[in-house]
């Protein structure tokens, strides 16, 4: 299991959105796991829910965050 700061265009503390019930979070890991990559989303409960690329889309950027 490898850490990362991004793959497939989503870095950590982007902001993204589950497709399937539209929660909103930001990235807080990306774990490769050699067999899959995770995608593990605070969304404001107490687990960090893991997800797979095609389940989330990209709303804002981590860098667009600190310009504002």
């Amino acid at each position: 299991m490898k850490s990362l700061k991004e793959s497939a265009g989503i870095s950590l503390n982007d902001t993204v959105r589950l497709k399937d019930s539209g929660s909103v979070g930001t990235v807080c890991a990306i774990l490769d796991y050699g067999t899959h990559i995770a995608f593990f989303l605070d969304i404001g409960t107490w687990i960090k829910f893991p997800a797979k690329r095609e389940w989330i889309e990209l709303l804002e950027k981590a860098n667009d965050n600190e310009n504002n």
